[in-house]
């Protein structure tokens, strides 16, 4: 029973930091985008 909610404990971390890496991604690209445009 223990080892059960324990992996869906898991599980749920894992989504979350995922989710978390993907926005950082996502910001840093944006970034990268919109720094050249701006220096033009």
């Amino acid at each position: 029973m223990k080892k059960k909610k324990l992996k869906k404990a898991i599980a749920r971390r894992t989504k979350a930091v995922q989710k978390e890496e993907q926005e950082r991604l996502d910001k840093a690209w944006r970034n990268l985008f919109i720094q050249p445009s701006i220096m033009k």
